[in-house]
């Protein structure tokens, strides 16, 4: 009991030690954002509140850390592609953990297949690829929980409605 309680006070501390430390928004990263959101017609509103400067900041700030994540701690573009030996790194975590599962590394497989398809190296278009293959294949969401929980856990990215969105 004692041990669990130590593990969950770490998790906790981990998670609420880390703030960004640049408090600059490059609009690069916020029109990456703003594609990204606009490509997706649920959301529709929720573009035109950040056209007009409403609600910029929540997305200023979760873009910020989910670029910090996603592009900088995994490198998985570099400019403007897909850095293939990054993939190819997220592939060996997943193998290393579902080495017993064939089933399951054939369904990954065929998930980093589709995303080495994607013709625009650009975080919107990895984040759906690999969403929508991995929610076709359901019961695989593992490799995706690990990509994301990481960001969520050890960078402390903010699971916003944005987000959610675009990961359904």
């Amino acid at each position: 009991m004692m041990g669990l309680l130590l593990v969950t006070l770490s998790a906790f501390l981990i998670v609420t030690a880390y703030r960004p430390l640049d408090e600059h928004v490059s609009n690069d990263m916020i029109s990456r954002f703003k594609v990204c959101l606009s490509k997706n017609p649920l959301i529709e509103n929720d573009v035109e509140l950040i056209d007009s400067g409403e609600n910029l900041n929540n997305l200023s700030e979760s873009g910020r850390c989910w670029e910090e994540c996603m592009y900088t701690q995994w490198n998985i573009f570099q400019d403007g592609k897909l850095n293939k030996t990054a993939i190819d790194e997220l592939v060996d975590i997943i193998y290393d953990d579902e080495s017993e599962n064939e089933e399951a590394k054939e369904a990954y497989s065929s998930c980093i297949k589709a995303i080495g398809e994607v013709a625009k190296g650009d975080g919107c278009e990895f984040i759906r690829t690999l969403s929508d293959c991995l929610h076709n294949k359901n019961k695989y969401v593992k490799p995706w929980s690990i990509l994301l929980g990481r960001c969520v856990v050890y960078k402390n990215c903010p699971f916003n409605q944005w987000l959610r969105v675009i990961i359904k």
